[in-house]
């Protein structure tokens, strides 16, 4: 959706606008495309208070996942959901970061019930997800 959006202000010249690119980086962000996030706000001429606090959150939400990922690797299980929960905003890459955490020590119960979480926030899970969310259960 975000691209499509994308591909509609660039034809019909809205591209420049900084109202209509602040409306596209946040889906980008929200759906873990950080990259064509940070290609719409480099592209920017001109940036105002939205734009920037969308690109804080942006990394704010990549030191979240960050953290989640290190946490969960670690075996520090409590301190990866404690950061998550305190995340403001949840993306696919921070919750897939957690089902693998939850996944790789064993605790299928947690992993599943994330997943459903996911798909109640209104997440879709991609193939990678699925194969995180699936591990879990392989043991």
């Amino acid at each position: 959706m975000g691209r499509s959006n994308h591909g509609h202000a660039v034809k019909y010249e809205f591209d420049e606008d900084v109202c209509v690119n602040n409306l596209l980086i946040t889906p980008y962000s929200a759906f873990g495309f950080l990259n064509d996030a940070l290609r719409v706000f480099d592209e920017l001429w001109v940036r105002d208070i939205v734009t920037w606090m969308n690109w804080m959150l942006i990394d704010l939400l990549a030191i979240g996942t960050a953290l989640v990922d290190m946490y969960g690797k670690c075996g520090c299980m409590e301190r990866a959901a404690e950061v998550l929960k305190g995340m403001p905003q949840k993306d696919i890459l921070a919750l897939r970061a957690m089902i693998s955490a939850f996944s790789l020590h064993g605790y299928c119960k947690e992993a599943f019930d994330l997943f459903n979480e996911m798909k109640e926030l209104g997440v879709r899970p991609n193939y990678v997800t699925y194969v995180a969310f699936l591990s879990a259960g392989a043991d």
